[in-house]
């Protein structure tokens, strides 16, 4: 916790959805939902459905596991099918895609991004939601980054679980890396959040 008074941390974060009420994103990386008690899912398909809150989901081996057939599956901006969960190990550039100029997360012309080798092979997303980034080269087309923003809050996901490496990389990785959580983070907000008023 930085900045701010602590907040009473529960024991089990998700059974309390007053708890979750406290963050403007929830973003968990690489999580198998399957363990999750039916209450758990349903407290968080509710922070972003019903009280405006944004969710972020990062990809891995474990990727949208157990999301199928439960509420939350309807607040994620990818359909379900299975294969997302299947890695694709080969070195791609992330693009930007042309309805990514839609929405004003990466600017008009930024920089290349650096080159990645891991994607999860997400392929079918929902209506409503705004394909950001494609992994370049690979085929059948892999959607590496997308947002919706049809429900109350916003939901995003991000198909790869390393662009950690650009931040131990040289400077110019090290620049992407921080422009890329930079933007997404900033975009997931909603002017109540980041004007406090929320």
């Amino acid at each position: 916790q930085t900045g701010g008074g602590e907040i009473n941390i529960p024991g089990d974060i998700f059974s309390d959805i007053k708890f979750l009420e406290n963050f403007d994103i929830i973003i968990l990386g690489d999580i198998d939902f399957s363990s999750f008690p039916s209450s758990h899912i349903k407290n968080l398909y509710e922070c972003v459905s019903v009280k405006g809150k944004s969710f972020l989901i990062i990809g891995g081996e474990n990727f949208a596991g157990g999301l199928k057939n439960t509420p939350a599956e309807e607040i994620i901006p990818f359909v379900v099918t299975g294969m997302e969960k299947n890695i694709i190990s080969q070195s791609f550039l992330p693009v930007l895609t042309e309805s990514a100029k839609t929405l004003p997360v990466f600017g008009d012309n930024p920089e290349p991004f650096p080159p990645l080798d891991r994607a999860n092979s997400v392929t079918r997303i929902k209506p409503g939601t705004v394909p950001l980034l494609s992994a370049g080269n690979i085929r059948p087309a892999v959607v590496l980054v997308g947002i919706n923003m049809t429900l109350p809050g916003k939901s995003a996901f991000i198909g790869t679980d390393n662009t950690w490496k650009w931040a131990l990389g040289n400077e110019k990785e090290k620049k992407a890396y921080q422009f890329f959580w930079s933007r997404i983070l900033r975009y997931m907000w909603t002017p109540e959040d980041y004007l406090g008023i929320g």
